[in-house]
């Protein structure tokens, strides 16, 4: 329990946590940058999924069946130790409030991939940059914990 708030409280401070209103795509971290005709591309080719609290959303024995982009709602990464030697997933993600989420099937991305590169190549580059910062920010809080 106390883990789980230390995590929470990381996160809060971090800017990263529940997703208070519906963000439209143009709103989302992954399309800053995209210009309005890209943007006006990507609706068509998402699927609008809606979860329970509590709800699974993927488990790690899941195959692939996209990228997911959260709209509202928060959701939790929850990693256990494999327990086989078979190519799995390493994580399950679980809705710890109502959430929505956009989801890019694998045969979707692949299409904008081909048809649309720009798009994926700036999607992938916020997708980066994300990470990069969230990392960052993980590795700020470890060294203060070192002291």
């Amino acid at each position: 329990m106390a883990l789980t708030f230390a995590e929470d409280m990381a996160l809060y401070e971090a800017g990263i946590g529940s997703v208070e209103e519906v963000l439209a795509p143009r709103d989302m971290d992954s399309c800053q940058g995209l210009e309005q005709e890209q943007l006006d591309y990507l609706p068509d080719k998402t699927d609008r999924q809606e979860y329970s609290t509590g709800e699974r959303i993927l488990a790690r024995s899941d195959a692939a069946l996209g990228i997911y982009f959260l709209m509202t709602g928060r959701v939790s990464v929850r990693v256990k130790s494999p327990d086989t030697g078979r190519d799995v997933r390493l994580m399950s993600f679980r809705a710890d409030e109502e959430s929505a989420a956009l989801l890019r099937s694998t045969d979707t991305f692949e299409e904008i991939q081909r048809d649309r590169p720009d798009i994926i190549i700036g999607l992938l580059a916020n997708i980066a940059q994300a990470l990069i910062d969230r990392l960052s920010f993980a590795s700020a809080q470890v060294r203060r914990l070192e002291k």
